[in-house]
């Protein structure tokens, strides 16, 4: 069965505490958060407790993992997250070039390797086949991958 997260970015202009009771009401589960929650994470551990929600992932600015990556591992671990997402790449980190891209992914292998991380996978959005060949590579580590929704 396919799990389903609220992610609570959507969320991110109502309180915290009544949005996990809210989700918790209708009958989620589970949650994805986004690092404008991580300023206090004893009590977002408390809250999603509190409601039986669990967070499977979370997003992560590039430049926080970067600056501190023992904290984020730990934050992730205290929430039980499983799964840690970099969500946006800003104009003056964004490559625009192929080279510029091989030297943004040197750039992530040793912030990858710091945090336990396995894999990396180089995927071009704009190229079905690139595509394909990262689904087909996910596939093959996780057995499925159901669905991936991402804007930029």
């Amino acid at each position: 069965m396919t799990t389903l997260a609220y992610q609570l970015y959507c969320s991110r202009n109502w309180p915290l505490d009544e949005t996990l009771k809210m989700l918790s009401g209708i009958g989620y589960a589970h949650v994805e958060g986004y690092g404008g929650l991580m300023s206090d994470v004893p009590a977002l551990e408390r809250g999603l407790k509190d409601n039986g929600l669990t967070m499977l992932s979370t997003h992560y600015a590039l430049d926080a993992l970067e600056s501190d990556p023992d904290k984020a591992v730990e934050t992730a671990r205290t929430l039980g997250v499983g799964k840690v997402f970099v969500p946006h790449i800003g104009p003056d980190d964004r490559p625009n070039n192929a080279n510029g891209w091989q030297a943004f992914g040197k750039r992530l292998a040793p912030l990858a390797e710091s945090v336990g991380s396995d894999i990396m996978v180089d995927v071009d959005v704009t190229d079905d086949a690139s595509m394909d060949a990262a689904f087909a590579t996910l596939a093959d580590r996780w057995g499925s991958l159901d669905f991936v929704v991402h804007a930029i």
